[in-house]
Parts: structure tokens; sequence; C-alpha cells
């Protein structure tokens, strides 16, 4: 059975930060009601109305698209590790949900969840209320940038993902609140990118945060697996972008999944990386 409720999170054909939220006060009402939302046309066309609870995470996927880089399997390959995102209660459901209900998620162009559980809001497609997204994304601080509301200057951080996950949670136990930005990108088997942002205060904290990165990627040890990180990742690199964001990118080792830092995200490992 499936408890959670999905509804649909607000979205608008504007810039979510695809790299890392530029801010975590604030406030916006939701209106609770259930509708289904339009497709936004990729990760940065997608925006949530936020509160508290939907800005501390939030995760994307392109099912469908993965599903096509995978050569036709999902479960399987280098994007087998992250096929489910952005509708992860669903997942589990993927093989039931179209014999009952005509529905399969893993065919979606786009979906999205926001928030943690047990209180999140997943989408899939259909259409919005854009007025009153627009209302609560302005009250959040969203700029008009011509058609699009941005939250953030660095837009195109994590580029055009296959699966993204934005949070302001600590990347450890016990570590500091981060605003981060994690997402697998690529087209066939043979091109899968891992690429993390991080939202720093001031220039010399992007600085220090792009040395920190760099040198964990290459010489530094997981200390979840006990691997060195370059025996996990390769083909680091790792630059600062305007607003201060650190944008480290890597290619898995070849024969191994795509996922390595989502999968340090989700067991706190990525503390190792970036404290």
């Amino acid at each position: 059975m499936i408890h959670h409720k999905w509804i649909a999170a607000g979205v608008v054909g504007a810039a979510l930060l695809a790299g890392c939220s530029s801010s975590t006060s604030g406030s916006a009402d939701q209106s609770g009601s259930d509708h289904h939302s339009g497709s936004p046309g990729s990760l940065s066309g997608a925006l949530v109305a936020a509160d508290d609870n939907t800005r501390a995470r939030l995760e994307y996927g392109r099912p469908k698209a993965i599903v096509a880089a995978s050569g036709g399997s999902s479960a399987t390959g280098t994007y087998g590790g992250v096929s489910g995102y952005g509708f992860s209660d669903l997942a589990n459901y993927a093989k039931l949900l179209p014999p009952l209900v005509g529905f399969d998620a893993t065919t979606a162009d786009e979906a999205l969840t926001a928030g943690q559980p047990p209180t999140h809001a997943g989408w899939i497609s259909g259409g919005v209320d854009a007025t009153k997204v627009e209302q609560a994304l302005t009250k959040l601080g969203a700029k008009k940038d011509g058609a699009t509301l941005r939250l953030a200057g660095d837009a195109a951080c994590l580029g055009d993902p296959l699966v993204a996950v934005l949070t302001d949670q600590p990347a450890g136990p016990s570590g500091p609140r981060r605003e981060l930005g994690l997402a697998v990108t690529g087209t066939s088997s043979g091109d899968a990118i891992e690429v993390l942002c991080i939202a720093t205060g001031s220039a010399a904290d992007a600085a220090a945060m792009k040395t920190k990165l760099q040198d964990g990627l290459t010489s530094g040890t997981s200390q979840r697996s006990n691997e060195p990180w370059s025996q996990l990742l390769t083909g680091v690199s790792v630059e600062i972008r305007d607003g201060n964001v650190v944008r480290a990118t890597a290619h898995p080792v070849a024969g191994q999944p795509a996922g390595t830092l989502l999968q340090a995200l989700r067991n706190k490992d990525l503390a190792s990386l970036i404290g």
C-alpha cells in the first residue's frame, strides 16, 4: 500500500536554481489543492512553491531519458543506480502501476519530489496555476529575468541532468548546513558525468572549497568505503562559477554505475569531501 499522497508541487516554466538556492529563509503559502502540473521542459524550468520543508530537499529525474541512455533498460547498466530519482516513492511499485492504474512512471519525461518524508509532494505531469506559483516565489525573493523567475543567478550549474538532488541539509551528522546540488548527466553509457555544486558565502570560501574538493577527489579517501575517491571517480574538474558557487565534475570509473556522489549524500559520506 502506498501511504504517501502525491500532490502537485507548484511548477512553472521558469528557472529553478539548477545549482543551489540563494536563500533558505522566508516562507510561502501552498494551496494544498491537488492538481497535475505541466512539463517544465528541464530541471531549470521547474519551480516549487516552497516552505521550509520543501526547500530542504528536491529530487529530480528524467525517467524516459534514463531508459534511452541505458540502451532501453533503466534497471541495469551505467544509469541503473540512478533510475527512480524524482519519483522514489513510486519507483518500488513501478512494475505494479501499469496493470493497476495504466501508468508507467519510467516513461515520464520528468518527475520531481519536493520536501522530506513524511511531508513531501510529487509531480509527474499536467497543468499548473502559474499565477499562484509566481506569487509564492516572489515572496521567497525570486526575481524576474524576462519570462523567467530566478531564485539564484547560477541556474546552469547542474546542466541538463538525468537526475538531480537539491538540498540544504547537512552533508554529515554534525556538519554545517550547505546549499548543495548534485546530478548525473549523460546521453549514453559512455558519457556519464557526475556533478556537484556547492554555494559558498564569499570568494575566499569558494577558493577554499575548490581546493578541498580537488584534493579530496584526487588524493582523499571515502570514509564510508575506505577506498580512494580516485578509484570511485575519474577525470575530476573543479571550478568556481559566478555567485561563489563551486562546481565539481567527474566520470564514474569504467564498468561502475553512475551515482557515486548521490550515494555519498545519502549515506553521509559526502561530509568527508566537503566538511
